[in-house]
């Protein structure tokens, strides 16, 4: 239920700059960063050892996936897309 209220809260606090601070994100893989970073927060807050493992892990395994997808698979890269503007 963390991961899932984490998604979300990344994804409105987004689109609410977005809309009414005209902020726009500078990539989806920075999106996905920030819902790890929050994660990582979030699991602090774990009452048991085993849970905050596991959020912790399954922040690690989407930064993994969501590099390899935005990187790797599509020939996208933070860099070379902050070189280009």
């Amino acid at each position: 239920m963390v991961g899932i209220a984490g998604v979300f809260w990344v994804l409105w606090n987004t689109r609410n700059n977005a809309c009414f601070k005209n902020i726009k994100p500078a990539s989806p893989f920075g999106v996905v960063r920030l819902l790890c970073f929050w994660l990582n927060l979030w699991s602090i807050l774990q009452k048991k050892e085993a849970d905050r493992n596991l959020l912790r892990w399954g922040t690690r395994l989407v930064e993994q996936v969501a590099k390899e997808v935005f990187e790797v698979a599509r020939g996208w890269h933070p860099l070379r897309q902050q070189i280009a503007q």
